[in-house]
């Protein structure tokens, strides 16, 4: 029997996929009175010029946040529904999480804050050869996000896939290390910092992953993904951003990258091996198209967050028009897909979906 769960690049012929329920997304009221996760996780798009606002706490409760107005909600959910069925024409697979019916407060023994939905799916989790690893959250709010598709793990284990959850943080203000954004506490204890890691982290080049880790939570989560998969795969660490590097990098074949020019500019950062790849640069900055007075919590370069069908087939936004055209030149069929609202739900293509099953055996590219 087929295992239900095969993945090792990020190109290779696409069979399966889960993609994002974002309903009930919600944001802060006052994005300067945030817990300590929140701040950290979105320092270098929203916090990085309000270091003299260091307003943080440790418990968030409902009253503290808000959705978005109903128009956007509605349009994010259009578009996804469509990228639904264009994945669905070209004979993939797709399963969805269960929708977030509400927006629920959640608490453990050290904290309180709200759930929410599992919309950028790839974030917390790890596809690798026959494994689904669910990795320890970088935000309070997302602690129980996995639970809403928890029923697919298990249909996928049932048929022969392995399943790891990473080790699960406590996620006190003293596990995080705040060294990136320069707001660690002078009697800071570094013993206190802990694993905390997102799939989003990593991309796969076969037997190899590349994963950005600029802080102890990260390099601790490097090492332990590398002692986990035991000589199956190399892990390799680079420091490129705050957390997620598919806004940044992300290979589209062998020998094919798509970056951002500031990427391309130090891709002394990427191991030797990716440094001589072919580089297509992302010329294209998103735009709102909502009220100026929401948040944009994702980079302007976030319709670079791509996916591939397959070494040929790009879905990519369709505001993109300058590197679908250099996709095309470069012999590449980009599919332009509308996905409205990428900044306010900082997510695009790849990380509103995960993978499950490509159509793939594990090489070595680099």
């Amino acid at each position: 029997m087929e295992n239900p769960v095969n993945i090792y690049t990020e190109w290779a012929p696409l069979q399966e996929v889960i993609v994002g329920e974002y309903r009930n997304t919600t944001i802060p009221r006052d994005v300067n009175d945030v817990d300590v996760s929140f701040r950290e996780f979105y320092y270098q798009n929203v916090f990085d010029q309000q270091r003299n606002k260091l307003l943080t706490k440790l418990n968030i409760y409902s009253d503290d946040l808000r959705k978005y107005p109903e128009q956007i909600e509605e349009e994010r959910a259009e578009d996804i529904e469509n990228l639904v069925r264009l994945l669905e024409s070209c004979g993939i697979v797709v399963k969805r999480p269960k929708p977030l019916d509400s927006i629920p407060e959640i608490k453990t023994p050290l904290w309180s804050n709200v759930a929410t939905p599992c919309g950028n799916v790839r974030d917390q989790f790890m596809v690798l050869g026959d494994e689904i690893i669910e990795t320890p959250p970088l935000m309070r709010g997302r602690y129980f996000e996995n639970d809403l598709i928890k029923d697919h793990l298990l249909d996928y284990f049932k048929r022969g896939a392995r399943w790891t959850i990473a080790p699960r943080p406590l996620m006190i203000d003293e596990s995080f290390d705040r060294s990136y954004s320069g707001e660690n506490p002078a009697d800071v204890d570094i013993s206190k910092f802990e694993i905390m890691f997102d799939g989003a982290q990593c991309v796969k080049f076969g037997r190899d992953i590349v994963m950005n880790a600029v802080n102890e939570n990260h390099r601790l989560g490097a090492a332990w993904l590398a002692r986990h998969l035991g000589g199956r795969f190399r892990v390799h660490e680079v420091e490129i951003t705050d957390n997620h590097i598919d806004g940044h990098m992300l290979p589209l074949r062998p020998g094919t990258l798509l970056v951002k020019q500031a990427m391309f500019d130090q891709r002394n950062r990427l191991p030797k091996g990716l440094q001589s790849w072919d580089a297509i640069i992302f010329a294209d900055e998103e735009t709102l198209n909502v009220r100026s007075e929401e948040i944009p919590l994702a980079s302007k370069y976030i319709s670079m967050n791509v996916l591939s069908i397959d070494p040929e087939r790009v879905i990519i936004n369709d505001q993109a028009l300058q590197t679908i055209r250099s996709l095309e030149k470069a012999g590449f069929t980009p599919i332009p897909t509308r996905l409205r609202h990428c900044r306010l739900y900082t997510g695009g293509f790849h990380c509103a979906t995960l993978d499950i099953r490509r159509d793939e055996e594990p090489e070595t590219y680099f």
